[in-house]
């Protein structure tokens, strides 16, 4: 094995190449940074409040999902509702129809493959 050692000239030049390589590659990597935004267009988000005095059953919402056909569920301490953009439905529990949701109390929504909104309420009641 033959070792070649380098004169100040050439550990010089190396050194500069290594420096210039490594400002080259910086360069890039910071270009590439900023490439990820051109082309998309800033998304903006229009935000309402949603409280008691615009329809809303309860002030603590404890689940929300978006169903297929658009429709916003939300379940509350004071029953489910759908809201469609402008207006709510409220689901409350009836004792005396076996069609009404289990318990005012909803803590869980989700919505299945099939689009079927499914509930727990309380005392895990589903």
């Amino acid at each position: 094995m033959a070792f070649y050692i380098l004169n100040d000239t050439e550990l010089y030049l190396r050194q500069k190449q290594t420096i210039t390589l490594l400002r080259v590659v910086f360069a890039i990597t910071f270009l590439l940074s900023f490439a990820d935004g051109i082309g998309q267009q800033q998304q903006t988000y229009l935000f309402s409040y949603l409280g008691i005095r615009r329809g809303l059953a309860a002030d603590e919402v404890r689940a929300v999902q978006q169903d297929a056909k658009g429709y916003i569920w939300i379940g509350t301490e004071n029953g489910l509702q759908r809201f469609d953009g402008r207006r709510f439905i409220t689901f409350y529990h009836n004792s005396s129809n076996k069609f009404s949701i289990p318990a005012d109390e909803v803590n869980n929504l989700q919505i299945d493959s099939e689009n079927k909104l499914w509930m727990i309420c309380t005392g895990n009641k589903v």
